[in-house]
């Protein structure tokens, strides 16, 4: 993600923390030291492994899962690339190592963390 979007994340959670009454003293929220950027070639693989995954379809996750693994060769500090495999249809313990990875890469992804909790789920998603 840019600069300029994680700043803009940021304006926005605090407007919203201030229109529902939460105040957040300074540095309570976490934030990675330096936000990551994306190589260009990297974002485009992602956003296509969502595009296919999104299809929720078994071809569509193999395909999703392709881009994503191509993601990660292209930038392999792209946190959400990681959490975008661990949500296909992947042996559970590599879901989880990739999910694991999303999160130490970046320890306040919403995304990342999503992927751990439906690795985790006790449902079966094999």
């Amino acid at each position: 993600m840019c600069a300029t979007c994680c700043k803009l994340e940021s304006e926005l959670a605090g407007e919203i923390a201030r229109q529902v009454g939460v105040s957040i003293a300074v540095g309570q929220a976490a934030k990675p030291a330096k936000p990551h950027t994306p190589k260009p070639e990297a974002h485009e693989a992602y956003l296509l492994g969502r595009y296919h995954w999104y299809k929720r379809t078994i071809a569509g996750w193999k395909t999703g899962e392709e881009y994503f693994r191509r993601a990660i060769q292209k930038d392999p500090e792209y946190a959400a690339a990681y959490a975008g495999l661990a949500e296909c249809r992947i042996p559970r313990r590599e879901a989880q190592a990739a999910a694991l990875k999303a999160i130490a890469l970046d320890p306040i992804s919403g995304e990342a963390r999503t992927a751990l909790a439906w690795v985790q789920s006790p449902r079966k998603l094999q």
